[in-house]
């Protein structure tokens, strides 16, 4: 089967297991940010409080993300990714 060119890289199995493994990850991602938002609305009915619990999840993100690109211009950027992305793959439940 021929591709357009935009999506060539289709073609190769790794690139196929990463974007499904992105893929779920984001899914996770989207069904954590949910579920908080959820349970603090649910817990004290105030959209205030919802809305200051979405912005702090952003403050990490808003705080690294310049220093970051720094550091990771002058750093194997593979090794640190898979580095920084182990702890998505352990569960965040408390048994």
């Amino acid at each position: 089967m021929k591709l357009p060119n935009s999506l060539r890289a289709l073609q190769h199995r790794n690139f196929r297991l990463f974007i499904m493994g992105q893929g779920t990850s984001q899914i996770g991602n989207w069904v954590q940010l949910i579920a908080t938002s959820w349970l603090v609305y649910s817990l004290s009915g105030s959209t205030l409080m919802l809305g200051l619990s979405a912005f702090s999840l952003q403050i990490p993100m808003l705080l690294i993300t310049p220093f970051s690109g720094v550091l990771l211009d002058r750093l194997d950027v593979r090794r640190v990714s898979d580095r920084l992305s182990f702890p998505n793959s352990c569960p965040t439940g408390k048994s």
